[in-house]
């Protein structure tokens, strides 16, 4: 008995330091200046990809929010790929396109529902931008999100670019707390990869693809880190990386 429990803590004791020891790396390696060809003037076209199902009580906010970015409207296209919501997220989006035509939107609905990565690839087939943005609709973008991250996408090195996810409601619960000091934590390690080379590792809030590298997105991907999709671009040697001036917003859902 005391064997096994000896066994235990040495286990426990070398993978907490093995742990402890990556974050100390990875937390060293986010503090190194990026290397990187940075184009201030690289402004190219894109696709704004929102991806909804039963999402009437944000779409609206969202809409609004893309609206306010400041990029020059010309070059920008949004598209809400829609998976047969019931709640009405269809008929808040066709009212904003109504009342705002400036906007750009084009609304695409799938015959069914298949999931997200299902979806994004079925709006994948409507751009043809340079550059391919995911954002999901219960996330919010700073209005500068778009002029002071796609110049790290000029770097022929980098196909895809992401940032750190802000909670507004950090304060509110125990849970919340908890919650923002775990993406602290991730965003850190996530920053240290990046500037080491790539993170496998990205937010739906916000994520930006170079389209000559992005063939799809992994259809098996379920959750939101799209790690999938990234892999294949490291595969193909391009860099995935995260930039504090990507930062975006969102709210820890209080009903889980």
């Amino acid at each position: 008995m005391i064997e096994i429990f000896l066994l235990w803590f040495i286990f426990c004791f070398l993978s907490f330091g093995v742990l402890a020891l990556r974050f100390i790396l990875m937390k060293k390696n986010a503090a190194k200046p990026w290397r990187l060809k940075v184009d201030e003037n690289y402004m190219p076209k894109v696709s704004i990809l929102i991806p909804t199902y039963n999402e009437s009580e944000t779409i609206g906010f969202k809409l609004q929010n893309i609206n306010k970015i400041d990029y020059p409207r010309e070059l920008v296209q949004v598209i809400v790929v829609d998976s047969n919501s019931t709640d009405g997220t269809l008929d808040i989006v066709k009212n904003f396109i109504k009342n705002h035509p400036e906007a750009n939107i084009k609304v695409l609905v799938e015959n069914q529902r298949k999931g997200k990565s299902a979806a994004l690839n079925f709006a994948l087939k409507h751009c043809d931008t340079e550059v391919i943005i995911v954002s999901d609709a219960d996330c919010f973008l700073p209005s500068e999100i778009l002029r002071r991250s796609l110049p790290f996408l000029a770097d022929p090195r980098v196909g895809a670019i992401s940032g750190p996810k802000v909670l507004l409601n950090s304060k509110q619960s125990w849970a919340t707390k908890s919650e923002d000091v775990y993406l602290n934590l991730m965003n850190l390690i996530k920053l240290g990869e990046s500037k080491n080379g790539s993170t496998l590792l990205f937010e739906g809030g916000f994520s930006a693809y170079k389209k000559e590298v992005l063939e799809a997105f992994d259809p098996y991907n379920t959750g939101s880190d799209d790690c999938g999709t990234l892999i294949s671009l490291a595969e193909k040697g391009y860099r995935a990386i995260l930039l504090p001036e990507a930062k975006f917003y969102s709210f820890f859902p209080m009903n889980w």
